[in-house]
């Protein structure tokens, strides 16, 4: 069982799942492309308990996407078997390509660390 992570403006940036544990929260953020998005006010799916998100990333498990992770994600898109389909097709390209995109500035902003 899961519950997204949205914005006020109904954006899911992430998932909370039950695991070996405890809950751990995916974000569908980079830990660079989170800066840009750590004062954006989210909560869990319907609970309405809006703080900014570096105020649940002090409190939650984190995992961040990764250029690995994100390269994984468009793979399965691309491989998908409703990758040619006329009616999903487009929309599984075009976010497979953003995927590959995110994953190569990701990986030029791991190498500034480096």
């Amino acid at each position: 069982m899961s519950t997204d992570v949205v914005t006020k403006n109904n954006e899911m940036v992430g998932v909370r799942r039950a695991s070996v544990g405890g809950s751990k929260v995916w974000m569908d953020l980079t830990e660079k492309e989170y800066e840009a998005w750590k004062n954006v006010e989210v909560s869990l799916e319907h609970h309405n308990d809006w703080k900014p998100m570096h105020e649940w990333v002090k409190v939650w498990d984190v995992v961040w996407e990764t250029p690995k992770s994100l390269n994984d994600r468009a793979k399965q898109l691309e491989n998908h078997r409703w990758a040619n389909d006329g009616q999903v097709g487009g929309w599984m390209t075009k976010q497979a390509t953003e995927y590959r995109m995110r994953a190569r500035q990701a990986t030029k902003d791991v190498m500034r660390v480096v």
